[in-house]
C-alpha cells in the first residue's frame, strides 16, 4: 500500500500496470464484477508511465520477499478448506 499511494496510484493499478508492463507478459485476466471495476482495470494502463526502475525494483524486492502468498493462511478463516 506505502509503495502504490508513494506513487499516487492504487494498489490495483500498481498490480496491474506492474503487469501490463512485463514484456513476457502477453496477458492480463481481469476479474471485475461491475463497470466501474472494470473501468479501474482498464484505466491502469495509465499508470504504466508511473513505473520507475526505482520503483519496480521495489515491487520486485516484495515480490522476492513474498513471492507465492499461501491464500488459504491469509484467508481460511473465510474460506476453510
Amino acid at each position: 500500500q506505502v509503495l502504490a499511494r508513494d506513487h499516487g496510484m492504487s494498489v490495483l493499478e500498481l498490480a496491474l500496470a506492474y503487469c501490463y508492463s512485463r514484456p513476457f507478459l502477453s496477458t492480463a485476466i481481469l476479474g471485475a464484477r461491475d463497470p466501474r471495476q472494470l473501468r479501474e482495470q482498464l484505466d491502469a494502463v495509465a499508470c504504466v508511465p508511473k513505473l520507475t526502475p526505482a520503483l519496480v525494483r521495489a515491487v520486485d524486492r516484495v515480490h522476492h520477499a513474498c513471492p507465492n502468498p499461501n491464500y488459504s493462511d491469509t484467508h481460511s478463516q473465510f474460506f476453510p478448506i
